[in-house]
């Protein structure tokens, strides 16, 4: 077997792929050995924090236009049963 064929052994644990998936640039700069404890790593933080907040926010009020948009349909089923009984 040539050298390029060899498999490689990376491995990744869950804490590195939940870092990667919620934020790339922090997992890349954790690989490369960056300790954030800076200003800007303060600061970014908050970033997150708050674009956190907002899309939960955003999760909230689609469940609940989801919600209402479901309530509609039956009603709107219902009313088409009560008018052919008529």
């Amino acid at each position: 077997m040539s050298p390029n064929n060899k498999k490689s052994n990376v491995c990744f644990s869950a804490s590195e792929i939940g870092t990667f998936v919620f934020c790339p640039v922090a997992w890349h700069l954790q690989k490369c050995g960056f300790k954030p404890k800076s200003s800007k790593t303060k600061s970014g933080e908050k970033k997150h924090d708050i674009l956190g907040k907002k899309l939960i926010k955003i999760q909230r009020q689609s469940n609940i236009a989801n919600y209402l948009l479901l309530m509609g349909v039956i009603c709107f089923i219902l009313s088409v049963f009560l008018i052919l009984e008529l």
